[in-house]
């Protein structure tokens, strides 16, 4: 990033990944206190695409993406 005055800020828009498993996701709100934490997992067609459609589940498959929501409460 360059500014006006030609003074530069190499790294302002650095960030460093951090890429968090469903599982690691789920203990650490239950550490924060979350009583249930339930994950919803988009369904798929028989081609394999997304079908917009998700269901609570315990168990997935070890895909490479997954299209998910993780919903806690209190």
């Amino acid at each position: 990033f360059e500014f006006k005055d030609g003074t530069k800020m190499p790294a302002a828009f650095r960030y460093d990944w951090r890429l968090w498993s469903i599982p690691e996701l789920k203990d650490i709100l239950a550490e924060a206190g979350f009583s249930t934490v339930d994950v919803y997992i988009e369904a798929d067609d028989k081609d394999g695409n997304g079908t917009g459609v998700y269901t609570r589940r315990t168990r997935g498959a070890a895909d490479r993406a997954v299209i998910s929501y993780i919903v806690a409460g209190a």
